[in-house]
């Protein structure tokens, strides 16, 4: 499977975060896989926790390129709701965000 023209072939934080960024203006195009959705019952994170991490967090890693799935995948963290949230999330190029777990840090 080809990349997208506009994908990048090496990915940076920055472009990384405004890529997540400009996704998440359309909460539509932010999907969840069910194991994201069973980790946030678990742990008692809303979809707006969700939003609110992936629109205001930073990117602590650098962005991984993931040969099976064909998508960059990054790790974004922030502070909401009284507790650090961390989502590992894939970006399917060029408009679709993958949610692919939740994880509550303790504090």
């Amino acid at each position: 499977m080809a990349a997208p023209e506009d994908e990048p072939e090496n990915l940076s934080k920055p472009v990384a975060k405004a890529k997540v960024r400009e996704i998440t203006q359309n909460s539509s195009c932010v999907l969840f896989t069910s194991h994201a959705l069973e980790r946030m019952k678990q742990r008692d994170v809303t979809t707006r926790h969700v939003m609110n991490v992936l629109r205001k967090g930073h990117i602590y890693d650098d962005p991984i390129w993931n040969n099976k799935h064909q998508n960059w995948s990054v790790n974004i963290l922030q502070r909401t709701a009284g507790a650090e949230i961390e989502i590992v999330a894939a970006i399917d190029w060029p408009s679709k965000l993958m949610v692919v777990t939740v994880i509550r840090r303790k504090s």
